[in-house]
């Protein structure tokens, strides 16, 4: 059975394995919008070197809103290269513990795509909060985009690959029984099960994993 490896050392292994393959896809009318391994990697690159000169000091919690896309993907572990914490939001999440989430973890940054509870979300990010778009997303008020990010910050790398006790995430319940506990991720909590469980599903190499959309 392999040994835990943090996220990011991970990704790199794959880029080097397979730097032409198809990681992600982006599925629309006409069919998807695809990333390689090489191409999403150079992406994640610019948003890390963004963040590291952002937010100066690491260990800041950085937030993503937004359905499931590759965006998404890219922007978590752009998070995590840039030695920060992911705290991922509900799109179905309610203005109360959207906020409790934003003033618990001390949110820094806010990546938002397409989130049918935007308009209840906004009214609550608090003052300071840095706020990037997903290519297609517009929003009121002040923001940055993600293309002009990679425009600007292109070809710039991180150096950091993490070790296997940092925390890398902080996941929140639902909720549906009171204000939502967060639950402290790190590299090996998130890689050991995903580890544990190949030789019960008997995953192949370059599975396909489809998310499940809300309607």
């Amino acid at each position: 059975m392999p040994s835990p490896k943090a996220l990011i050392e991970l990704l790199g292994e794959n880029v080097l394995k397979s730097p032409d393959s198809v990681w992600l896809k982006d599925l629309n009318a006409s069919g998807s919008n695809d990333w390689t391994w090489r191409e999403a990697q150079k992406e994640i690159s610019a948003i890390a070197s963004w963040l590291n000169q952002t937010l100066g000091e690491p260990g800041q919690s950085v937030s993503v809103l937004s359905r499931n896309r590759a965006h998404w993907v890219m922007a978590d572990m752009a998070i995590l290269a840039s030695a920060n914490i992911s705290v991922p939001m509900f799109t179905t999440q309610s203005s109360t513990i959207a906020e409790y989430i934003f003033d618990f973890t001390d949110v820094k940054v806010l990546f938002v795509g397409e989130a049918e509870n935007w308009e209840k979300i906004r009214n609550v990010i608090p003052d300071g909060v840095v706020i990037v778009t997903f290519p297609g997303v517009e929003v009121e008020g002040p923001s940055l985009r993600w293309d002009d990010l990679l425009h600007e910050y292109a070809g710039q790398t991180v150096s950091f690959d993490g070790r296997l006790d940092d925390m890398v995430s902080i996941v929140f319940t639902s909720g549906t029984t009171g204000m939502p506990k967060g639950v402290m991720q790190t590299n090996v909590s998130m890689t050991v099960p995903l580890i544990r469980s190949i030789p019960a599903l008997g995953l192949v190499e370059n599975p396909r994993l489809v998310p499940r959309q809300r309607p």
